[in-house]
């Protein structure tokens, strides 16, 4: 996500470390905005790192994104559809919940991002596979690669290395 929005692949490597550096006070910036906030933007803006491939526990992340959706359901925001694929990430991996309905509810989303549907059609093409059922993770694959080739990059790649181990 973040090589995407930077564009340059020294400068993602970089803010990657970062993240991973400051994981805890990102954690404890979403609680802060779980306690204060009327709205739910700067939590959501702030579960986007998330995505990034940190050593932290998906579980607690897992935690923490649940009570963002208990605070605030159904509630519009710019950034609601990108939260909602990273949510149905975390919860792929954290193994904590059925990610499907994060996932849907991120393509649903009519301001749902390239990436953010990118994101959502991964989680539900990997979800597909942990459970057995093949033909729909390549399904979910084809179309977040049909989208990711409008741009290429990293995304691109690893969705054809996946699409080719279906």
């Amino acid at each position: 996500f973040v090589q995407h929005r930077a564009g340059n692949t020294e400068r993602a490597a970089e803010l990657l470390d970062e993240i991973a550096n400051r994981y805890t006070h990102l954690l404890q910036a979403i609680d802060v905005a779980l306690e204060i906030d009327e709205h739910p933007g700067r939590a959501y803006r702030l579960l986007l790192p998330l995505y990034s491939p940190t050593k932290a526990p998906r579980r607690e992340q897992a935690q923490l994104a649940a009570r963002v959706r208990d605070r605030w359901p159904d509630t519009d925001d710019t950034f609601r559809a990108a939260a909602y694929a990273i949510m149905g990430h975390i919860a792929l991996w954290a193994g904590s919940e059925d990610p499907t309905p994060l996932a849907e509810a991120a393509l649903a989303d009519p301001g749902a991002t390239r990436i953010a549907k990118i994101i959502a059609l991964r989680v539900l093409g990997f979800h597909a596979g942990q459970q057995g059922d093949r033909e729909a993770a390549r399904t979910h694959i084809e179309a977040a690669l049909e989208i990711a080739a409008s741009r290429g990059g990293s995304f691109e790649r690893e969705l054809k290395m996946t699409w080719a181990s279906l």
